[in-house]
């Protein structure tokens, strides 16, 4: 697992050694004594994470042991957590390995760091990552657990259990222009079957600022850690979010936008040729811009069934054309990860745009031979992208 901070070495280097720069990023309460042998006590939301320093070597990497004070298959140092720091211009790449751990809490020390390291690049950046509440969550299944228990199985609520001891993080489905939640259709389908917890809200896209509200509205009303997807135009609504994210715990963009502070779309778009999807670009006399039919079969949704491409624009928002100018603010994939789905055959965002995007912000890629809309001509390979990120980021169900 790696990450890239906007930070020296040496920066990043001292909150993995000294305790008031540790707890920025991870937990309440940390006494760390940065010599070989010295002790590692983190305490984060009522766990003990114990362990030792192994290695130093000032600023390029830090070795300690690592375990849980009470746990029996992980206790205190009984597994190893290295961190390397790479200069790279502008900043340090964090890799990190953590070995020794039995089979089944891999994934969910995985979805822990998943959860830290996007909190470190905030915090070397000198910048608060706000609250850390992971395991908080977990710690109010267990007790509603065991509060179960006492009042006996026969008035034991299973809807709670459900709703409490999910290992899988809730999905929200965040759709572009010229779309609607609908969109989103087929992979709605494959998600619930699969037990996860899916919102896919209609936005009104009339400004940015109206988007992003939306979007915080309904996050506040999900259950523990949120994977959020967008497509399009919906990635630039996610990433909009900015550093303020409590509980989302991924990013995936499907073919979205990705822009970096400063960035308007309307300069990135205005930066080559009219893509094909916009080529007929109808404006109304209230500045919202419509896809005539042709250009909806024919470009935005080109592998898609007629039929269905013909649903697309009968269904499609338009999106009022002042959302192009909006500045971007900080970014939200530059404090959470982030997957990204490079759509190659797209006609609307050029395919080197989307490889940009996902190189520059660190993501998880795959490519798919897809137009634009390759959550209704690719869903597969859509729910995949949504599965892995879900897997690394864990839900509060999944914690020891």
């Amino acid at each position: 697992m790696s990450i890239e901070i906007e930070a020296p070495p040496q920066v990043v280097f001292e909150h993995l050694t000294v305790a008031e720069r540790m707890v920025a990023w991870m937990g309440q309460h940390a006494v760390l004594e940065p010599t070989p042998g010295g002790q590692v006590a983190v305490d984060i939301n009522g766990y003990q994470f114990r362990g030792e320093y192994l290695e130093l070597e000032p600023p390029k990497r830090v070795v300690v042991s690592w375990g849980i004070a009470g746990a029996a298959d992980q206790p205190p140092g009984s597994s190893r957590v290295e961190f390397r720091l790479t200069p790279i211009p502008g900043g340090t790449r964090l890799t990190l390995r953590h070995t020794g751990l039995p089979e089944p809490p891999v994934s969910t020390h995985g979805a822990g760091w998943a959860n830290h390291l996007p909190r470190l690049r905030v915090a070397a950046r000198g910048r608060d990552p706000g609250p850390d509440m992971w395991m908080s969550a977990a710690r109010l299944a267990n007790d509603r657990s065991k509060q179960d228990e006492t009042r006996g199985d026969d008035r034991a609520d299973p809807r709670q259990e459900k709703r409490y001891m999910s290992d899988k993080p809730s999905v929200v489905l965040v759709h572009g222009a010229w779309a609607d939640g609908s969109s989103w259709s087929a992979v709605i389908e494959a998600l619930q079957a699969k037990g996860f917890s899916v919102t896919a809200p209609q936005f009104p896209l009339t400004s940015l600022a109206n988007d992003v509200a939306r979007l915080r509205q309904v996050l506040a009303r999900q259950s523990g850690p949120t994977v959020v997807a967008g497509h399009s135009y919906g990635g630039h609504i996610m990433t909009a979010l900015g550093a303020d994210h409590p509980n989302v715990a991924a990013l995936v963009y499907i073919a979205g936008f990705g822009l970096d502070q400063g960035e308007s779309l309307g300069a990135l778009l205005g930066g080559g040729p009219t893509p094909p999807v916009m080529a007929h670009l109808i404006v109304d006399e209230q500045g919202f811009g419509w896809l005539p039919r042709e250009d909806v079969v024919g470009h935005f949704a080109a592998d898609v069934d007629p039929v269905k491409a013909n649903v697309i624009y009968a269904v499609q928002q338009g999106i009022s054309m002042s959302i192009l100018e909006t500045v971007m603010g900080e970014p939200a994939w530059r404090s959470l990860p982030s997957w990204y789905l490079v759509a190659a055959n797209d006609e609307a965002i050029p395919p080197d745009a989307e490889r940009m995007f996902a190189k520059r912000m660190g993501a998880t890629t795959v490519e798919v031979a897809s137009s634009h809309v390759a959550m209704v001509s690719h869903p597969k390979d859509v729910v995949q992208l949504i599965e892995a990120a879900a897997e690394v980021v864990g839900g509060a169900g999944s914690q020891v």
